[in-house]
């Protein structure tokens, strides 16, 4: 009777084997998609905004900071044809955390499963500002290491206001760099390692000074870190002259200043500029909003010259 018994436990087992090594062997070889450098839009294709498309299903994006000043974001066409996708001039990154395999479960798989474990207050690392600008790069050899590559530098493509678009293929992965600067003064900074989800940059902040900050440190055209003593001055409320005392530790040696005053007085005239711009864009949707009034009212006077 136990020779019976165990001989059956062999053959269920050698059945169930036979069901699961297929299953194995044919995950092990499906084949990755390349990752390979961002191209130009392609304007026969059709458009869509990437958080809509993230929304949608039909994009996979995840950011991977190279360091607190930029890296790369990673897209994934997991749709039936080709399209161009569509970055705002400005965004935000924010760390995914992980969390325990049931609770991985309910958040769905693949990276838009993973765009749901945000970082939550108080905890991860710091929450990332910037965008894809005009001249932004994306280089590194195609299909290397996701997060490398330098993201100051390079070709890039953009509409000339700080908007990026791409056209993304269904079979192919593609790498796009992006500028940064950090937004929660006193957590960690960003790394290789760490993988951040896209956000708004209204999620973070509705602060339109903020805003136009970050389509300046997307731009490029700015001393980075100098952007970053702005971030820090308009989302934190740090002070100039506390930004100026903000100090290095060094081991053996004695401490230097974060910020020289040259960035410094850098800094304070990229927060005057996008003070001037954010007044700007509020008076042109002002300008807007009226005009669309006077349009609806059936008593609006014609003003004529």
């Amino acid at each position: 009777m136990m020779v019976t018994r165990w001989h059956l436990l062999a053959v269920v087992g050698t059945f169930v084997t036979s069901l699961v090594l297929p299953a194995l062997s044919a995950d092990s070889s499906k084949e990755h998609k390349p990752v390979i450098a961002a191209v130009k839009a392609d304007e026969s294709l059709e458009h869509v905004d990437v958080f809509a498309g993230i929304e949608q299903g039909i994009l996979d994006v995840k950011l991977i900071p190279q360091d607190a000043l930029g890296g790369n974001i990673l897209i994934e066409n997991k749709g039936a044809k080709p399209l161009n996708v569509d970055f705002p001039p400005a965004f935000i990154g924010k760390q995914v955390l992980k969390q325990a395999p049931a609770q991985q479960q309910n958040n769905g798989n693949g990276l838009n499963g993973l765009a749901n474990l945000t970082g939550q207050a108080g905890g991860g690392s710091q929450i990332q500002g910037g965008g894809i600008g005009q001249g932004n790069g994306s280089n590194g050899a195609p299909g290397g290491n996701p997060g490398g590559g330098g993201p100051r530098n390079g070709n890039g493509f953009g509409n000339g206001n700080g908007n990026g678009f791409f056209s993304v293929p269904t079979d192919r992965i593609v790498r796009v760099a992006y500028r940064s600067v950090c937004l929660e003064h006193g957590k960690p900074d960003p790394s290789p390692r760490m993988t951040y989800r896209l956000g708004k940059v209204e999620e973070f902040s509705d602060d339109p000074v903020l805003a136009e900050t970050l389509k300046i440190v997307a731009s490029g055209e700015h001393d980075p870190q100098a952007g970053q003593a702005v971030a820090w001055h308009v989302a934190n409320k740090m002070s100039w002259k506390k930004l100026g005392e903000k100090s290095i530790q060094h081991i053996g040696h004695p401490a230097t200043r974060y910020f020289s005053k040259e960035t410094l007085a850098r800094a304070q005239a990229i927060h005057m500029t996008a003070v001037a711009r954010a007044k700007e864009q509020e008076a042109t949707v002002a300008k807007a909003e009226n005009q669309a009034t006077e349009t609806a009212s059936p008593g609006a006077v014609v003003k004529r010259d």
